[in-house]
């Protein structure tokens, strides 16, 4: 592997480690925070919060209008920092003050009022991120992602710890809220405290203008992907009411803490990492293969194996209370799992500014998604038909994914796919082993079937990937031993 290519790895890896090292070991608070919370609130608390939270994230589309990427995208100076702290706090409060006025709208649209206090009260997420966003965004442009754990990780713990505390006080479905905003505020804080950067009294139009012209673009595939990352919740929050979207909201979460959020966080070092050499078709063809490789091999396993072990998982976790969200989270385990293999395509097309392309394939998956969803929730009115709908959609759109790229980079298609090989040659006999072990184990105690499921299936993969796929593991090993020895 040449130098150039040992660094590019270096510092993928290492970013890599230092965000999903903020991000689990939070996460590790809020998954346990989750289970208490569960336990403590109902159904209808988790439907009531998700309300003003699908409204929020598709709002987040307009957080920062794009600026934040936008700065990591072009050669920053310090007019253009301070430039976009300032035009970050305006759309900050204005997104706010939007919040407050369309609230009754989201009461009108889920028929029930009861979510026009709790969006106000979430919306109050969009002035404390843009007190940092400036901040995580030079920190990003950096590749100085170690200096994100601590900011990070206070995020997640104070979500979890302040939900748990408020819960606790009978706060019901404002815990889910009143978490969120302030786990977000003291993130903002610590950034403040930990990053000496700090604007000045200076506003440019014409970096303005820089910024908010490449953020124009990011905005409408954010908004796209935004609107697809969350019409089920809309359709099922609006046709099949609060409990069945807490039911969902659950089994959708779980396959997101554990899987999408691996890659998302893989994604937010990938973009500044694929500016740096975007004028390198090569370097960023390979980077894609080896990225897919690797990626797979972790996302495959854990996406087969939570689908399979999703019955004891929610039974001994949550209780039989939520027993109705173990075909949600068979369903979208399998697919989280597949969005893992095409979420670093779109990292690798935003880095050459191929938006539009991005674009075309979001837009074309949303005329697929959503009227199969409206039907499902108005028609058959599964959740579990909505959940396998999106993983059916998910196969179609990573296959029109690797054919564009295929077509970018002048990769062959099968070339592609092939990267996919080692991680199914493992994961398959461990799902064979699982699938026979809970038919021996059938009758027996969920918490049983949950470690043995867990145990056994993680030795079948390790073994299989060791005795079918030696040659991966050996160069991964090389990769490591390389990144060891290449200095920056």
């Amino acid at each position: 592997m040449s130098t150039a290519n040992n660094r590019l790895a270096s510092t993928t890896v290492k970013g890599f480690f230092w965000v999903n090292a903020s991000y689990y070991t939070g996460k590790i608070l809020v998954f346990a925070s989750m289970v208490i919370l569960a336990r403590l609130l109902t159904q209808e608390d988790f439907g009531l919060a998700s309300y003003a939270t699908v409204f929020i994230n598709i709002l987040e589309s307009f957080a920062d209008l794009g600026v934040g990427m936008a700065l990591i995208y072009h050669t920053a100076s310090d007019e253009m920092a301070d430039t976009m702290f300032w035009l970050s706090l305006l759309i900050g409060a204005c997104m706010f003050l939007f919040t407050w006025l369309c609230a009754p709208l989201v009461g009108a649209f889920f028929h029930d009022m009861r979510a026009v206090p709790l969006t106000r009260g979430l919306g109050l997420l969009f002035p404390a991120m843009s007190i940092s966003q400036t901040q995580q965004a030079l920190l990003r442009k950096g590749l100085a992602f170690g200096k994100k754990f601590v900011p990070d990780f206070i995020q997640s713990a104070g979500k979890g710890g302040f939900s748990v505390t408020l819960a606790l006080l009978g706060a019901g479905a404002w815990s889910l809220v009143a978490g969120q905003v302030l786990g977000e505020i003291a993130s903002g804080i610590s950034y403040w405290l930990l990053f000496p950067w700090r604007p000045s009294w200076r506003f440019s139009r014409a970096a303005a203008r820089q910024l908010l012209s490449f953020g124009s673009g990011v905005l409408f595939l954010n908004l796209l992907s935004t609107l697809l990352l969350n019409i089920d919740y809309l359709l099922v929050g609006r046709y099949l009411g609060p409990a069945s979207l807490g039911i969902y909201t659950l089994g959708f979460r779980l396959p997101e803490l554990l899987i999408k959020q691996l890659y998302s966080t893989l994604g937010s070092v990938l973009f500044p990492v694929y500016t740096t050499v975007r004028e390198d078709s090569e370097r960023l063809a390979t980077a894609f293969l080896t990225t897919l490789r690797y990626v797979a091999l972790i996302t495959t396993p854990l996406g087969l194996g939570l689908a399979l072990i999703a019955a004891p998982f929610i039974l001994v976790l949550f209780t039989e209370k939520w027993a109705a969200a173990i075909p949600v989270l068979q369903a979208i385990s399998i697919y989280t799992m597949i969005l893992s293999y095409s979420f670093n395509a779109g990292d690798l097309l935003k880095a050459q500014g191929k938006l539009a392309t991005l674009n075309k394939i979001a837009f074309g998956r949303a005329l697929i998604t959503v009227p199969l969803l409206f039907w499902a929730v108005t028609g058959p009115q599964s959740l579990a038909l909505v959940a396998w709908l999106q993983a059916g959609v998910a196969v179609l759109v990573v296959l029109v994914t690797f054919w564009v790229i295929s077509l970018e980079f002048s990769l062959p298609l099968g070339r592609i796919l092939a990267e996919l090989g080692p991680a199914f040659q493992a994961s398959l006999p461990m799902a064979a082993i699982v699938i026979a072990l809970q038919g021996v184990l059938a009758g027996q105690p969920s918490i049983l079937l949950l470690i043995s499921g867990i145990t056994v299936g993680g030795l079948v993969y390790l073994a299989a990937l060791w005795w079918l796929q030696r040659p991966v593991l050996v160069r991964a090993m090389d990769l490591l031993r390389s990144i060891r020895n290449t200095r920056k």
